[in-house]
């Protein structure tokens, strides 16, 4: 790996959905100018997929994984509020009406903890196997 691609595995869940946050909240901002009604909280969705995919998957690479999954799920909860929160504030449509949206985030949030829970059973079969491996 690069150092660019080390520093990016190697970076907090917190810096990591920072950075997701002010890119989500900077297209929510711009699309919110355009005529479709629900463009926003496509912005939502997509930033909340992509770190809900990307944080599970960086956290195979952690040495104390245990600490880094809960960062990461304090992330996911802190950009899912402020995402949410802003989109609602500037859209003009409001969360309760678009039960299409609430449905799809209510699919990202299962679908981001099956990924821990599976990232977590990769770790300890790795751990297992390796473990396995070394007695004669």
């Amino acid at each position: 790996m690069g150092p660019l691609s080390q520093r990016i595995v190697n970076a907090s869940p917190l810096v990591q959905s920072s950075f997701i946050a002010v890119v989500g909240l900077v297209f929510v901002f711009f699309l919110s100018r355009l005529p479709d009604t629900t463009v926003e909280w496509k912005a939502v969705t997509s930033s909340l997929l992509i770190y809900g995919a990307a944080s599970p998957l960086l956290s195979i690479f952690q040495k104390n994984w245990g600490r880094y999954i809960l960062l990461s799920i304090g992330g996911y909860l802190l950009l899912f509020a402020l995402l949410i929160g802003f989109a609602n504030y500037i859209s003009n449509e409001a969360i309760k009406e678009l039960g299409g949206v609430k449905a799809v985030l209510a699919a990202q949030s299962i679908f981001y903890f099956i990924l821990i829970g599976l990232t977590g059973l990769y770790r300890f079969l790795l751990a297992f196997l390796k473990k396995v491996g070394k007695e004669p």
